[in-house]
């Protein structure tokens, strides 16, 4: 498969786009750890994942609270500098997203098999996926951000297809249904039960 996304770049677009991201504000953070607490319970990560995991949320909400308190001190010209480095940034980002969201796309051949408009449906959930999750990506833990990013562009384009298939599935048998029902005799022709209440 071509490189058509460069990880240490994406990497670094990555790490500046959390770390520069007004708009996060921690929310997520606590029930981020609940659940790495509840893997480590159930066995599905190691002791030393879970440390990992409480060093990355400690340090996350500590880069997030000083972010917060700079941003609020910005002078009206440096907040406009700031605004707009931030936001040639998350353009780079969204660049190398759509890259691997129709990477993805076409390796699951969904543009031949789906219309054109469940097709943008699928890539615009994915892209909100990614951007989402985006700030879980920890940078000390060494992890391929190409692989984080096709993970979760990946999951998002399966759930999406899913829903598709479940709601066509729904579809078929709501046309299945209501051909069954022209099938039945006519109510008013003497030979159903109902013909005794028409005179």
């Amino acid at each position: 498969m071509a490189k058509y996304v460069d990880n240490a770049s994406l990497k670094e677009v990555i790490n500046l786009y959390n770390k520069l991201n007004i708009a996060d504000k921690g929310d997520w953070c606590p029930s981020y750890l609940q659940r790495q607490e509840k893997k480590y319970q159930l066995g599905k990560i190691t002791k030393e994942q879970f440390e990992l995991s409480k060093q990355f949320i400690h340090n996350k909400v500590k880069n997030i609270e000083e972010l917060q308190e700079k941003y609020t001190n910005f002078t009206e010209d440096e907040r406009r500098k700031f605004n707009f480095e931030f936001e040639q940034i998350k353009n780079d980002l969204y660049e190398n997203i759509i890259k691997i969201v129709n990477g993805r796309i076409n390796s699951f051949k969904i543009r031949k098999n789906y219309p054109v408009e469940d097709v943008e449906d699928i890539t615009q959930d994915a892209l909100i996926c990614v951007l989402n999750y985006i700030n879980r990506f920890d940078e000390s833990r060494g992890t391929s951000a190409f692989s984080y990013v096709t993970e979760l562009a990946t999951n998002s384009i399966v759930l999406s297809l899913k829903k598709l298939n479940e709601r066509s599935a729904r579809f078929v048998n709501g046309l299945e249904f209501f051909e069954n029902i022209n099938t039945v005799d006519n109510p008013y022709d003497g030979n159903s039960g109902l013909s005794k209440f028409i005179e």
